[in-house]
């Protein structure tokens, strides 16, 4: 039971980027603006690896061994430098003049 509902919070963070990413589509298609399209993209990644980041942390909640708590670490680490660069990336693309 508790698997299950780790693979649905797992998935609806999946969910969440396919949209963000195929409304930056739509956009693009629409308006032709790619930074446009790639500040959307980013915030959906942001989004959706915060979702991911949860379902990771009740996966490996019962950390019992150092293998459990490194694995957590590296997983967790990646996702946070992950959603730094996207942050840095959206603040760079918003800025103004910046194409």
């Amino acid at each position: 039971m508790f698997n299950h509902l780790i693979n649905l919070i797992e998935f609806v963070g999946t969910l969440i980027i396919g949209y963000y990413c195929a409304s930056a589509v739509v956009d693009l298609l629409r308006y032709g603006s790619i930074p446009i399209a790639q500040n959307i993209v980013a915030r959906g990644a942001i989004a959706g690896l915060t979702v991911k980041t949860i379902s990771t942390f009740l996966r490996f909640v019962e950390l019992r061994t150092f293998d459990q708590i490194a694995v957590f670490a590296v997983i967790f680490t990646l996702r946070q430098l992950l959603k730094r660069q996207f942050k840095l990336e959206m603040g760079v693309r918003s800025a103004p003049g910046v194409r």
